[in-house]
């Protein structure tokens, strides 16, 4: 039987619709990142640190030269850094790395120094910091997190010691700390999370899944996001090892939350925004990092999840998210052997 010339066009038609289909199909269960990624010369086992400060991204890393030295670079695209900035301020171990957030005009850094105190210090450069202040009633296991919610510059961390009220909760628990400035020099008493722990990772020495804090473009605002793995021991509020990511935090938290489905995840999460959708970065059971992508109606929610794929990327410490220019970036040390820090643009 003959196919007339019609009746093939309108065939190929169809089946090319049919292809169309199936593939946007694929693609929205299954989100199909960019992936341009560059390995920096540059090498940590912590996790790094970024933030935009004048239309410039900021990468600030502990060192391996043995000393634990702070770094930070900086970059016009996200991808290629300059040359680092050796800092003066070294971390209390080679697994702490240090944080990084915009306020009252400045880029402020903190980390965790000499017999575990908070430091921090600002800058209106971005490669030279000042203004050193020493919190010795802030006492962190590891890397802090400093973001701002309001008016205040927050500051979250692991506390030191195990806390274990009743003796319930696992020693390898540390309690959510949070302390909060509107100065970014005089800090509120640090108030301790008896019922949210912060998680160790059991991939890497001595490294708590420390909080994150993101600023990103959120529909049309530019909002905070807040992201950490946590347990819900002693309180049995939450699954244990959970994912939870919301809008800034206060002391009982506050803006609308995205419900993980209390995921088990072995490592820190990062997080962030733009235009209507929510990126978070976790490590599941594997140390491979997990990218899912929730789809809200508004800036309030709900949430929907659109997307959940493995990126295939392994890592030391957590991953970092950062948008930028129109462009969501992910940092993260990679598990070669020194180390060296990867920058990826995934979307």
């Amino acid at each position: 039987m003959m196919i007339s010339s019609k009746a093939s066009t309108h065939f190929a038609r169809t089946l090319l619709i049919s292809i169309i289909l199936l593939v946007t199909c694929s693609l929205s269960a299954h989100r199909a990142f960019s992936q341009t990624k560059v390995v920096l010369n540059e090498e940590s086992d912590a996790t790094p640190a970024a933030a935009v400060y004048n239309g410039v991204v900021y990468l600030a890393w502990t060192g391996t030269d043995g000393h634990h030295t702070l770094n930070v670079a900086e970059s016009t695209d996200g991808l290629h850094f300059g040359t680092p900035a050796v800092l003066n301020q070294q971390s209390v171990n080679g697994t702490a790395g240090p944080a990084l957030a915009v306020f009252n005009g400045y880029l402020w850094l903190a980390w965790t120094g000499g017999y575990n105190e908070i430091n921090l210090e600002n800058s209106t450069g971005g490669l030279s910091f000042g203004n050193k202040v020493l919190h010795s009633n802030m006492l962190s296991y590891t890397t802090p997190a400093i973001g701002v919610n309001g008016p205040n510059l927050y500051v979250d961390y692991a506390y030191l010691y195990n806390y274990s009220p009743g003796g319930n909760e696992p020693v390898t628990d540390h309690p959510l700390v949070t302390a909060y400035s509107s100065d970014g020099v005089n800090f509120s008493t640090p108030l301790i999370h008896t019922c949210l722990s912060l998680v160790d990772d059991p991939y890497a020495t001595n490294l708590v899944d420390s909080p994150t804090f993101s600023s990103a473009p959120f529909f049309s605002s530019q909002v905070t996001w807040y992201a950490a793995t946590m347990s819900g021991q002693p309180c049995a509020t939450q699954p244990s090892n959970y994912v939870t990511a919301q809008i800034g935090i206060g002391t009982g938290g506050t803006g609308p939350s995205i419900n993980n489905g209390g995921v088990t995840a072995y490592g820190g999460a990062g997080v962030t925004s733009l235009g209507s959708e929510v990126w978070l970065a976790w490590v599941p059971s594997q140390p491979n990092i997990q990218m899912n992508v929730y789809q809200a109606s508004s800036q309030t929610g709900p949430f929907t999840l659109v997307s959940s794929t493995s990126t295939g990327q392994q890592l030391v410490g957590n991953p970092v998210l950062l948008t930028y220019n129109g462009h969501i970036f992910m940092y993260w040390g990679g598990t070669d052997g020194v180390h060296h820090i990867n920058a990826e643009e995934i979307q």
